[in-house]
């Protein structure tokens, strides 16, 4: 735990969870210790106070303390403290819970009330007689560590009372349990530009706590599928075990995709869809396990392929005519009402709090299905990225849109047979259960920027290019819209170069969920205009996302996660 007012996100992974099950009614009455770290501290160890406590499974919000009257009060009121601790000279100290400074907290836990008002004093007494004091009991002695398995005391040695006494020392006064080592912070190194199938990437993590039984680290790095209910897959695309005790970051050896070929449907494009997510584990001295941790992800691309060759920037590059339409990178709001039709605005590189926006999501970032993200925004001064991440709040009543663009131009890849458009909608932030959500989408090759007015309809030459070839959606995705108990929606729109005079999507591995809804604008292709852009062997590729939101809660916002573009080489 960070010291830090942010909140803080702890995720359970897969193997925690069967070792150790949980039921949701579990989790509906929590609580939250703390242990000492295992290092010698000041007179006051370290000790953590706690504002709330949220707790999410399968999607849905279990717990709530904001929620619970009672734990909302003696939440932020309680100081958790640790049982004992060493001081700085290295002796173990024992504190003493007292009503603000507890070991554990749980749920239902109320502090005392005033103290009663004091009873009046007795009378003295009429007569004053010296009574003899008793003798002193034996002494409750520190508890004697050695127990039968059954738990007794052993027979004989002394007899008596003695025995009971350490056996109750034992019950009052346990020795506090060796403190574990803490992984956090595990990502794939932030300056990495782009991750393909073969890299070699070098993986970073932190860790606290006793680190002292760590010998090695065991990294792994696993396929994800955000839009399956199983989304890691169990199979490790590299790993490698060694290091010291005290590292911090591991140079993997080259990722292989081969290695999960046989978990992907066959005849399918489910290899464009992946994601590499490390984890690093913590092993003991007989190779053990002692803790784990998964870290954030980024898109997995196909070997050899460059930000360079997919790269795409934030739009819209041509904003509408007219005053108040914000230069890229910017958004617009289109109310259920229109006309008149809202200006493009300037997008903030943070939460703005408020409805009605949209942001870069430039640092690490959850999901509603437990998935954390990772960001190539962060690079510093990067504006051309191989992937991209957008929060967006609309109103959330289900029919106002938020539109944001992606667009660039690209070389026509080399032993392909064209793009996909690949992206993931997911719910960030907010806490309702209920909330729902959709997407429109389309994807236009054209040789430039295309320009749109603020009704969302093409502007004729000479003011931008026009689009030879339109892929879009004519109806909400999905038809019923997404909850937050479901996995993420996959957005996959393919733009196969040998097949753009079909006009129809037959032969290609398209989301079949979601396939029915997309069709091709009429006049669905121009080849005249394709064949002379084709001749500089680039292409110009327009997205297009727009979001709905339905929710009661101010706080939720619709993500739009890895929007990209992979060479396409299914058959």
């Amino acid at each position: 735990m960070r010291d830090a007012n942010e909140p803080q996100l702890f995720d359970l992974a897969a193997f925690e969870l069967a070792m150790n099950p949980l039921t949701k009614e579990v989790l509906s009455t929590p609580g939250v210790g703390i242990i000492g770290s295992g290092a010698p501290t000041n007179k006051i160890p370290d000790r953590a106070q706690l504002q709330s406590v949220l707790i999410e499974a399968d999607g849905q919000v279990i717990y709530d303390s904001d929620k619970k009257p009672d734990d909302q009060k003696t939440l932020p009121e309680i100081w958790l403290t640790p049982a004992a601790y060493f001081d700085d000279a290295g002796d173990l100290v024992r504190t003493t819970a007292t009503v603000a400074e507890v070991p554990v907290w749980k749920s239902g836990m109320t502090l005392p009330g005033p103290p009663a008002a004091p009873p009046l004093p007795e009378p003295p007494p009429l007569v004053t007689v010296p009574v003899i004091p008793p003798l002193p009991p034996p002494p409750l002695l520190p508890p004697v560590r050695t127990i039968l398995p059954g738990g007794l005391p052993p027979p004989g040695g002394g007899g008596g009372l003695l025995p009971l006494l350490n056996a109750l020392a034992q019950l009052l006064f346990p020795l506090p349990p060796p403190a574990a080592p803490l992984i956090s912070g595990v990502r794939i190194a932030p300056t990495t530009a782009i991750v393909c199938d073969g890299d070699v990437v070098n993986v970073q993590w932190s860790v606290g706590g006793n680190a002292a039984n760590i010998t090695s680290w065991r990294v792994d790095l696993f396929a994800v599928m955000p839009h399956k209910a199983a989304p890691v897959l169990v199979t490790s695309m590299a790993t490698k075990i060694g290091g010291f005790p005290g590292s911090t970051q591991m140079t993997m050896p080259p990722i292989s995709r081969a290695a999960i070929a046989g978990l992907l449907l066959p005849n399918s494009a489910e290899a464009l869809y992946l994601f590499v997510q490390p984890r690093v584990t913590a092993l003991g001295p007989l190779g053990n396990v002692l803790t784990a941790a998964n870290g954030s992800m980024l898109p997995l691309f196909p070997a050899g392929t460059t930000t360079a060759t997919v790269g795409l920037k934030r739009g819209g590059i041509l904003p509408p005519f007219g005053v108040g339409n914000a230069a890229a990178p910017s958004f617009q709001v289109t109310p259920a009402v229109t006309p008149p039709f809202l200006k493009w605005q300037g997008m903030a590189l943070a939460d703005p709090l408020a409805i009605r926006n949209a942001w870069s999501l430039t640092a690490e970032h959850g999901s509603h299905f437990g998935l954390l993200f990772a960001s190539h925004e962060n690079i510093p001064g990067a504006i051309t990225l191989p992937a991209w991440s957008t929060a967006a709040r609309p109103t959330g009543n289900g029919n106002e849109l938020i539109t944001v663009r992606f667009e660039g131009l690209v070389p026509i890849p080399a032993g392909a047979n064209g793009l996909r458009a690949v992206a993931h909608l997911a719910f960030v932030g907010g806490s309702s259960p209920a909330t729902k959500a959709q997407v429109l989408a389309r994807a236009e090759l054209s040789s430039g920027p295309i320009r749109r007015n603020t009704a969302g309809n093409v502007v004729p030459l000479p003011f931008g290019a026009q689009p030879f070839f339109t892929l879009q959606t004519t109806t909400n995705v999905p038809a019923a819209p997404l909850g937050k108990n479901q996995p993420l929606l996959l957005v996959d729109m393919p733009l196969r170069f040998d097949r753009l005079g079909a006009n129809n999507f037959v032969g290609y591995p398209l989301d079949p969920v979601n396939g029915a809804s997309y069709s091709f604008a009429a006049p669905p292709f121009n080849f005249a205009a394709y064949g002379v852009q084709a001749g500089t062997g680039t292409m110009y590729v327009t997205l297009t996302y727009m979001v709905a939101l339905n929710t009661t809660d101010a706080t939720d916002a619709v993500g739009v996660l890895g929007v990209r573009l992979v060479p396409d080489n299914t058959p």
